[in-house]
Formats: structure tokens, sequence, C-alpha cells
């Protein structure tokens, strides 16, 4: 049992309380908030005891009097917090390193009794081989190892929905300050960059709305949504064709994108060699 002022993770869970997602941080409380009454959040939990689905689990820098708690040193652990009130995460919990000694035992313990107890520790497990929370890598590291689990446990962040824009803007200014003799982005370069904006609409990856985002800081851009389509779309219908003219012109402008709207999603299929003949 911790209280917040024994562990220093605590310090900051207050904080998490409006927080889903993170690359260090899942939030299973908060989703549970954001998500109640949701049919798929209720027919494919993140764990199989509900105990479980109000924690906190957080990828923690060991410290050295921590070390004492696994067989061998290691930098980086997987935490599971339990609040003692969900609502009030400042409160403290209770909680556990995945893969120190006599984890599982105590993992029991907090899950009540609840029926399978080997999924939940599996999940764990699985959890614990990543080097984050990074909700992207976390949706594929868990579907590799069929872990059927709603994707709203999987939401980025606003947080670092932000982080991630303000390194890509930052890449971006270096590279139109190269492109235009270093004279900076505040001379209006930024204008000058002609971009094209490819998506899938039905990409749970890097849906439409990341290209509005995007969008919005680069005025001189064009967005194309193709219908039907996943993560990748460069080799979709005429798309090919739009992406080659557009490298080729270096403009958005006298692109003829009315062949988009006639992009047909990709038939089901099984196989790793592709569709039926």
């Amino acid at each position: 049992m911790v209280s917040r002022g024994q562990d220093r993770s605590f310090r900051s869970l207050r904080g998490l309380e409006q927080t889903a997602s993170t690359s260090r941080v899942l939030n299973l409380a908060a989703v549970a908030t954001q998500n109640f009454g949701d049919v798929e959040y209720e027919n494919s939990p993140f764990f199989k005891a509900s105990s479980l689905n109000g924690a906190v689990i957080i990828k923690h820098r060991l410290r050295q009097d921590e070390q004492f708690n696994f067989a061998a040193s290691r930098r980086i652990s997987t935490k599971l917090i339990i609040p003692f009130e969900r609502t009030d995460l400042g409160l403290g919990g209770r909680s556990l390193f995945v893969g120190q000694h006599g984890w599982q035992a105590m993992l029991n313990d907090l899950r009540g009794g609840q029926d399978d107890a080997a999924r939940d520790i599996m999940l764990l497990e699985a959890l614990d081989e990543l080097p984050s929370l990074d909700p992207f890598l976390l949706r594929e590291h868990l579907k590799r190892r069929d872990f059927k689990i709603a994707n709203c446990y999987f939401a980025i962040s606003n947080a670092d929905l932000e982080r991630m824009q303000r390194f890509v803007s930052k890449e971006i200014s270096k590279l139109v300050d190269l492109a235009y003799g270093g004279s900076g982005v505040s001379g209006g370069n930024i204008s000058k960059l002609v971009t094209l904006l490819l998506s899938g609409d039905a990409d749970p990856v890097t849906p439409p709305s990341n290209a509005d985002q995007a969008a919005k800081t680069l005025p001189n851009s064009l967005r194309l949504v193709a219908p039907g389509q996943g993560h990748n779309v460069i080799m979709r219908g005429c798309i090919p064709r739009l992406a080659a003219d557009f490298v080729d012109s270096g403009a958005v402008t006298s692109l003829k994108t009315d062949c988009v709207k006639g992009i047909r999603p990709m038939p089901f299929f099984t196989s790793f060699v592709g569709t039926e003949p």
C-alpha cells in the first residue's frame, strides 16, 4: 500500500485525471470515465478483472532503492497502480511492479479472485516488453498477441498530439529555411511550402482529422481523402499519378483530383497473396 508522500509517482497523478494515454502513462480510470456506456468499451475491456480497469499504468524509471524488488538490475519497469478513489488520484493507492518478486500473487490480491487471471498476467507481461506506452506502439504490439481490446484505450492525448505537431513543425521549419537560404520561417517562407496531404477515410492510425490540423499551419496545401481506404493510400487508384504530377509541377493548384472520389475500397481477402482472381 502506498500514498502520495511515499511514492514520487503520485506527485503528478492528480494531473493525469483527464489524460487517457501518453507515451509514459495509460490511465484506465480516465478511459472508463470518458467511455461510460460505450458498447465497444463494455464488450472489449482492457483487463478481464473489473477491479483493474480503473488502474493507472506507468512506465517507471527505477530508483536505486527499488532495484532489490527484481532478480536482475533494470532501468525501466511497468508499474500498476490501483487508486483508492478513481475520481481523485491524488489520494494514492496500491501498486506493484510487473516482474518484481511475488508480483503475480500481489496481482491476484488486487484482482479480487475474478476469472481469467492468466490472461491479465499475460497482458501485463506484454506491456512490460515495451519501452513506452505510446498508443500506436501499444495497439500494434497487443494486436500481434491477439488481445481483443477496445480502440478507445489507444487514443492519442491532446498533449501528445500537440508535442508531435510542435516537433513536426520544427523539423519542417528547418527544411524550409534550408530550401530558402536560411532567411527564417518568420519571413513568410512557410507560406511558400507546397504540400499534398493524403489520407484514407478509414485510417485508424492517422485519420483525416490529423491532416485537417496540419493544413491549418500550411496555407499552400491540398488535402485529399481517399474513400474506403486505410493507412497507406499512395498506391491506390489515381493517387500515384497525382503524386507524380505534384512532384513534377511543384504545385497543387493544377492537379485534377476528381478521380479520387472514384477510388473503391480494397476487396476482402484472407491470403497473403491477395484477393481471389
